[in-house]
C-alpha cells in the first residue's frame, strides 16, 4: 500500500509534528507500507532519508511556493493509492484537489489544530476561544478561512483526531461522525533511547539552590506567558530564590523581553530560546513545576513530556488538557489567565512537596493511552481499512 504524507515540515525542523512524521513513517514502512513526502525546505548535504522526500524551497516567494507544492503533490499522487495531509492548508488544500481530481484515491486529514483560529487570534482579529470562534459569524477573510478549513476536512475519507476534545471540534466543523477517528499523539519514542540523560545543555544560571518553574511553547498570545511573568514579583515576595524558565520562541519575544525588562526581572526571569528536545529535557527533569498557562491545546506534546521527565503538572482546564490531566490527583488544572489560582496552585506544590510525588504518580499512571506502540498500530490500521 502507497502513501503520500503531505506536510508543512519535515526533519530536519523541529516541532512536533515533524518529529513524530520522522518516527511514524519508518514504523509504517517495517509493516509494509510505502511511503514518499512532499513536504516545505531545503535540500541539505545531510539529508539521509531511507525513504523518498521532496522539498520545495522556502526561497520561492509566495504566492508561487505553494502553488509549485500543488503542482508537484498532483503530479505525485497519481502513484499513490493513500494521500494523507498532515497539517490544512496547502497540503489539505492539496490532498483537497486530489481527491476531487482523482476520485480513486483516498484521502485522510490529521486535525490537530484549527488553522483558521490560530492566524486569527494571532493576527488579533478575534479574542474567542475555539469553541466559540467555531459558533461565531465573522468577517469575509476569517470565514473564507472557515469554510475552506470546512471543504478539506469535509472532503476527506477519514479526519484522524489527535484528542476527544479535537474530535469533538471536527464534529461542530461539519465532519461526519463515521468518518472521524481519534487516535492520541505520543511522545514516547522521544524515550525511546536515553541520550537525553547525558546530552543537551544547561543554562549557566539554572541552580539546583533555586525554586524553578519551568514554561515551554510558542511565544504567542494564547499561551500566556506573560501573565506567568506578571506574578513572579508576588512570588519572590513570598519565596525566596525562586525563577521562572521560558522556552520557545515566536511573535510575542519582544513583548516578552520588554516586560521583563519593564519588571527589573531579569535575574529571575530566563528566556531559553527554541532548544533541542536533549537541552528541553534537561532543563525539565531539573525543573521544581511545570507549568502551561494555555488557551488552546489540541493535545500537548508539552504536558506529555513533562510527565514522562516527573515533573509535577500546572496547567489549565481547557480543551484537551483535562485528557492528560486530572485536577488535585495527577496535577492543577487552573482558569486561563487566573493570577490567583495560579499563584494558589504554586504555592501548594511549594509548600507541599508531598503534592508532587502523588501529582507525578499518578499523572505516569495515564501514558497507558497515550503509548507509542499503539499511535502506530491504529494508524497503520486504519490506512489499511480505506
Amino acid at each position: 500500500m502507497r502513501v503520500l504524507v503531505l506536510t508543512g515540515i519535515f526533519p530536519p525542523d523541529l516541532g512536533g509534528p515533524a518529529t513524530q512524521l520522522g518516527y511514524l513513517i519508518p514504523d509504517l514502512m517495517k509493516m509494509g507500507f510505502k511511503v514518499s513526502v512532499l513536504t516545505f525546505g531545503e535540500k541539505l548535504p545531510e539529508d539521509n532519508y531511507i525513504f523518498p522526500v521532496k522539498k520545495i524551497s522556502k526561497k520561492i516567494s509566495q504566492p508561487f511556493r505553494n502553488i509549485f507544492y500543488i503542482l508537484t503533490a498532483l503530479k505525485m499522487a497519481r502513484n499513490f493509492q493513500i494521500v494523507y495531509a498532515w497539517d490544512l492548508y496547502t497540503p489539505g488544500f492539496s490532498g483537497f484537489l486530489i481527491r476531487r481530481l482523482f476520485p480513486g484515491k483516498k484521502f485522510i486529514v490529521r486535525f490537530a489544530g484549527d488553522s483558521a483560529w490560530e492566524k486569527a487570534r494571532g493576527e488579533g482579529k478575534i479574542s474567542e476561544n475555539l469553541t466559540q470562534f467555531i459558533e461565531k459569524q465573522y468577517g469575509f477573510s476569517i470565514e473564507l478561512r472557515k469554510r475552506l478549513r470546512k471543504k478539506i476536512m469535509t472532503s476527506a475519507d477519514k479526519v484522524i483526531a489527535v484528542s476527544y476534545f479535537m474530535e469533538g471540534i471536527a464534529e461542530k466543523i461539519g465532519v461526519r461522525k463515521d468518518r472521524l477517528k481519534m487516535i492520541y499523539n505520543s511522545v514516547d519514542f522521544l524515550f525511546q533511547k536515553k541520550a537525553e540523560e547525558s546530552a543537551g545543555r544547561l543554562h549557566p544560571d539554572f541552580s539546583d539552590k533555586n525554586f524553578n518553574l519551568i514554561t515551554s511553547s510558542r511565544l504567542v498570545p494564547w499561551k500566556g506567558q506573560q501573565l506567568l511573568i506578571e506574578i513572579m514579583p508576588e512570588l519572590m515576595n513570598k519565596y525566596q530564590n525562586i525563577n521562572l524558565w521560558i522556552a520557545g520562541d515566536g511573535p510575542e519575544e519582544k513583548n516578552i523581553k520588554s516586560q521583563i525588562a519593564n519588571l527589573k526581572l531579569s535575574e529571575n526571569v530566563f528566556l531559553l530560546g527554541k532548544l533541542s528536545h536533549n537541552e528541553l529535557f534537561r532543563h525539565l527533569r531539573k525543573a521544581d513545576i511545570f507549568i502551561l498557562n494555555t488557551d488552546y491545546e489540541g493535545l500537548s506534546h508539552q504536558i506529555l513530556e513533562a510527565i514522562h521527565l516527573g515533573v509535577p503538572v500546572i496547567t489549565t482546564n481547557v480543551c484537551s488538557n483535562s485528557e492528560l490531566i486530572e485536577n488535585e490527583k495527577s496535577g492543577f488544572l487552573v482558569e486561563y489567565n487566573n493570577k490567583e489560582e495560579l499563584k494558589k496552585a504554586i504555592s501548594c506544590l511549594i509548600e507541599k512537596p508531598e503534592f508532587k510525588e502523588l501529582f507525578v504518580k499518578n499523572a505516569k499512571n495515564r501514558l497507558a493511552d497515550f503509548q507509542w506502540e499503539r499511535l502506530v498500530e491504529e494508524t497503520a490500521t486504519l490506512l489499511k481499512s480505506l
